[in-house]
């Protein structure tokens, strides 16, 4: 999955990717010392933020990632300053899982990418292009059986 993000995010040196969900900071760290970009990772567990800021020298340079405890919903980032968001397995933790995708649109640049995982239930099918056009972003792709995935972007 982490190979599949570092092609379809299409991000460039130096640019930001916030990880909304963060936890301890894998995937986000991952992605941000593979793509040398900086990254805004985002959590409601101030623990996981704590972890996640003790270890970013790990795998990045000190000052090119950064950590906070917020909500999915409120962000508190500003308009169309991302490049991309990642949300891997956390958008269950939103309240308004409608509100949480409209803030990701809302902090994405036009051309900036989501890319979002959510483990289903078997049989489930949710609609991914409804999600999608209510945060106003396009839907590009959705894969997956019982973990789907889709990559959206701003217009």
């Amino acid at each position: 999955m982490l190979g599949l993000l570092v092609t379809r995010l299409q991000l460039a040196p130096g640019q930001l990717l916030v990880d909304a969900g963060c936890g301890t900071g894998g995937v986000g760290l991952w992605l941000a010392r593979a793509l040398s970009v900086h990254l805004a990772g985002l959590d409601l567990s101030a623990a996981a933020v704590q972890h996640a800021t003790a270890r970013a020298t790990t795998f990045v340079p000190t000052k090119r990632a950064a950590f906070r405890v917020a909500a999915l919903e409120a962000t508190g980032l500003p308009d169309s300053c991302a490049h991309a968001v990642v949300c891997v397995d956390a958008l269950g933790f939103a309240t308004d899982r409608t509100a949480a995708l409209r803030e990701f649109g809302r902090v994405l640049a036009p051309g900036g990418r989501l890319a979002l995982t959510q483990a289903l239930r078997r049989g489930a099918a949710p609609d991914f292009e409804e999600h999608a056009r209510a945060a106003g972003l396009v839907l590009e792709h959705v894969s997956g059986l019982t973990v789907s995935s889709y990559l959206a972007f701003a217009g």
